[in-house]
């Protein structure tokens, strides 16, 4: 009989723990919100993404959280840098693969995991949308609720900003910027009608857009040029030019099946000498389809400009 007492008491104790656990857990993240809320109508959107603290080694995916949030609202982008691993701040996970950086003052909107080994030390304050259907999987099997509503904010583009025309050209390489330096990269430099984009270095953050929008097709192992080239309907190659990516596929096959481009490979390339072969897969090309309202509606912050032109700053 005692033993029977302790165990409904040990019971009963576990019973209200959970309960008060639950209570001050809404009432936390009910208050993170309120003054999330209160800080974007200030004005300030705070953002956690990688950013180097070298200007010559920006990365254009990445510096979009600013420049385009920036551009499509009046608030001007706090930057809390995912080095900066103490910080509790309220902050909000955009583009990027950054969920693994979740801090008790998160909330994920729009962005993704970089490979499924995902181990968190807290949980975010809200999820509003992640960057494809891999992530909400891992992100669901680690207890964190997660809404299927999909969608690199990137996607959002077409929405905002209208590419103005520019030198035409056959073909755009955009490798990421791991490959930007390769043996190969030098080669599709070296061809006629063929344009490289470093990703690393640019002027305007535009010019990179104007560049894929101007082209018949792109060939990528950068994540942003195939996001961007999607988003705009032009056709795309996701490709391999090194084993140096973090995450191998695990991004890509994200963002793609948040399109419905379900069990996509890329295609390996050691050198430029197949460049004609690369240019006969443009014509099983299709553009993938997402409906972005759900995306946009989850926004955490009001957009205000439709359209970012280039007379906008």
């Amino acid at each position: 009989e005692i033993t029977e007492l302790r165990e409904k008491d040990i019971a009963g104790l576990a019973e209200r723990i959970k309960l008060f656990n639950d209570q001050f857990d809404f009432q936390y993240k009910h208050l993170c919100k309120a003054e999330l809320e209160e800080t974007v109508r200030k004005g300030i959107i705070p953002l956690r993404f990688y950013k180097n603290v070298d200007p010559a080694r920006k990365n254009w995916g990445d510096e979009l959280n600013v420049n385009l949030f920036e551009a499509i609202s009046n608030g001007k982008v706090k930057v809390i840098r995912t080095s900066d691993k103490k910080s509790t701040d309220l902050n909000i996970l955009p583009i990027g693969s950054i969920c693994s950086e979740l801090n008790w003052g998160s909330v994920i909107w729009g962005a993704g995991l970089i490979s499924e080994d995902f181990n968190p030390h807290s949980f975010p304050v809200e999820v509003r949308a992640v960057r494809g259907p891999l992530t909400r999987k891992v992100l669901l099997g680690k207890g964190i609720d997660c809404p299927a509503v999909y969608g690199d904010p990137a996607l959002l583009l077409p929405l905002f900003y209208q590419p103005v025309p520019t030198t035409h050209h056959r073909v755009t390489i955009v490798p990421h910027y791991v490959d930007a330096d390769s043996e190969v990269i030098a080669q599709f430099r070296e061809i006629e009608g063929v344009h490289v984009i470093d990703m690393k270095n640019y002027d305007d953050w535009r010019d990179v857009i104007d560049a894929i929008v101007n082209s018949d097709f792109v060939i990528s192992s950068s994540l942003h040029g195939l996001v961007v080239a999607e988003a705009y309907g032009i056709p795309s190659l996701w490709v391999e030019f090194s084993d140096k990516i973090l995450g191998k596929w695990f991004k890509y096959r994200d963002f793609y099946e948040s399109i419905g481009k379900k069990g996509m490979k890329p295609v390996r390339i050691g050198d430029a000498s197949d460049f004609e072969m690369l240019l006969e897969s443009k014509k099983q090309w299709q553009r993938g389809t997402i409906n972005v309202e759900p995306l946009l509606k989850s926004c955490p912050f009001p957009i205000v400009n439709r359209v970012a032109g280039r007379n906008n700053g």
